[in-house]
C-alpha cells in the first residue's frame, strides 16, 4: 500500500546493532541477502578459498605485488 513502509525496512534484528566507531563513507544496507544465501556464499568461500590482496610496488624496475599484513590494520 502506498505510504506504508516496506516490511524489510521496519524489521528489527534480535541482535544488538552497534555501528562501527570509524568507517569508510559507504552505504550500509543490512539484511539484503537471505540468511540461506549468506551461508552458501560463506561455505563456497571456505571450500574454494580466496586470495590475499595487496598492492603493487616497483622493485628493481618491475612492478610486483606486495603483501604487507601489518599495513592498514585498524585496532
Amino acid at each position: 500500500m502506498i505510504g506504508e513502509p516496506a516490511p524489510w525496512f521496519t524489521a528489527r534484528s534480535t541482535k544488538s546493532e552497534v555501528p562501527a566507531a570509524v568507517q569508510a563513507p559507504v552505504l550500509v544496507v543490512p539484511r539484503v541477502f537471505e540468511p540461506k544465501l549468506c551461508r552458501a556464499l560463506i561455505q563456497f568461500y571456505e571450500l574454494h578459498g580466496g586470495e590475499d590482496s595487496g598492492f603493487m610496488r616497483e622493485v628493481n624496475g618491475r612492478t610486483v605485488p606486495v603483501y604487507d599484513y601489518g599495513h592498514n590494520i585498524i585496532l
